[in-house]
């Protein structure tokens, strides 16, 4: 199967958080949805230490954020940016 040229390439390493709140910002990519997942991320991360991971699924090819929920510690927060 030959790829098409007009395919947006899937991203391959992580980036920062800033840098995504960067694209929002600019309009090249935008919060699609939020969804709680089963797993604990920590409520001393830092901001800097944030990072965006490449997602390509369901909803489309972007970038993803696993964030604190403040009120449980069983479940956490998945932000979806998509292109």
């Amino acid at each position: 199967m030959k790829k098409n040229k007009m395919e947006i390439s899937k991203p391959k390493t992580p980036i920062s958080y800033a840098a995504i709140m960067t694209m929002v910002a600019n309009g090249t990519i935008y919060l699609h949805h939020t969804a709680s997942f089963r797993g604990y991320v920590s409520r001393k991360i830092s901001a800097d230490k944030i990072l965006a991971y490449p997602y390509k699924g369901r909803y489309g090819t972007g970038y993803t954020v696993d964030l604190p929920n403040k009120a449980s510690t069983r479940y956490s927060f998945r932000v979806y940016f998509i292109f």
